[in-house]
């Protein structure tokens, strides 16, 4: 069973099985049964699926969709405290001046389409937050025709997904929030060059993209100020660019933590920073210490190197406000300077 409901003005449901098509009222909810044997044959998948193409289009010519709803108005079906599931496989969209579909959950309890493996965009969408709109999306390959340019959140925009390989190129340049943006997206391996000079936030961003070998330069400005766990478990990084400016940072703890495979980290100027503990624990392989300029505002570097037992080399750092040295260069073998 599928339901949707669609906002702005009345539909036409085309179901692709060779039923009928269905008016609805604007604002009403849609849904339909499907069968096995209603899809032709012809359409089975080498998962075993068949398939039906389901096309929704205004009912009156220039009618214009302003909200859609794919989850929250489920087939009758089903009970209203059941958490329910679409089969969708694709889903091409083309409606300007609407609002995008939410179809992504910020929650691993709640998988609305854990079978959804393309989106193409024909059109773009008004929205000034994307946050979690592809989240818990664990089979998407591919999002083609992603525009953002007026978009300025993208907190978790692809959290979970953990089958996508490649990040679709976009525009961000009006993007103040990153946070959590490829979050647990273990299969990644290419990620384009984003405009990161409007991010304040980049906490977790590419936390636990556990295949991500490489990123270049950040062309972060001074309104970047947190950067927490930001490549946190990043087993297979290697190379980092770093970030082009880090002058109004303050949160730089775990950013690196768990990156067993990285081997330098370019300098870093961070005067406002307040705290570094745990940024460089895990990082196995690092054989030099990064020259990191701090300030009075320096109170804790607890874990900073913990860990990091190919280390040799440290530079003369300024702590001379800082109060907590735990475990600071705890496992440390190798160190000489």
């Amino acid at each position: 069973p599928i339901g949707f409901r669609f906002i702005g003005c009345d539909y036409t449901v085309d179901w692709g099985d060779g039923s009928a098509p269905e008016n609805f009222t604007n604002n009403t909810t849609a849904s339909h049964d499907f069968s096995w044997s209603g899809c032709g044959s012809s359409t089975l998948t080498s998962r075993n699926y068949r398939q039906a193409l389901v096309v929704v289009t205004p009912t009156s010519p220039g009618g214009v969709f302003t909200t859609v709803h794919l989850m929250q108005y489920p087939h009758p079906s089903v009970p209203a405290s059941t958490i329910s599931n679409s089969g969708m496989l694709d889903l091409e969209c083309s409606s300007p001046g609407s609002a995008f579909p939410a179809i992504g959950s910020s929650t691993t309890a709640v998988l609305r389409h854990p079978f959804l493996e393309h989106v193409k965009f024909r059109s773009s969408f008004t929205s000034g937050s994307w946050a979690y709109a592809f989240a818990q999306c664990r089979s998407l390959q591919s999002v083609e025709g992603l525009e953002l340019s007026q978009t300025t959140n993208t907190t978790g925009l692809f959290l979970g997904c953990v089958s996508l390989e490649t990040a679709p190129a976009f525009d961000t340049s009006l993007v103040t929030t990153m946070s959590s943006m490829f979050n647990t997206c273990w299969a990644l391996v290419d990620v384009p060059t984003y405009d990161y000079s409007s991010v304040t936030m980049l906490d977790g961003m590419f936390n636990s993209c556990t295949r991500l070998v490489s990123i270049g330069v950040m062309n972060t400005s001074a309104a970047l100020t947190i950067a927490q766990s930001a490549f946190n478990g990043c087993a297979a990084l290697r190379s980092f660019g770093g970030f082009s400016n880090t002058a109004n940072l303050t949160n730089i703890s775990t950013c690196f933590n768990g990156c067993v495979n990285l081997i330098t980290v370019p300098d870093m100027n961070l005067p406002k920073v307040t705290t570094v503990q745990g940024t460089f624990s895990g990082c196995a392989s690092l054989i030099t210490a990064p020259a990191m300029t701090f300030s009075s505002l320096l109170v804790t570097m607890a874990s900073c190197f913990d860990g990091c037992t190919s280390l040799r080399t440290l530079p003369a750092y300024n702590t001379a406000s800082v109060q907590n040295f735990s475990s600071t260069l705890n496992n440390c073998r190798t160190l000489v300077t």
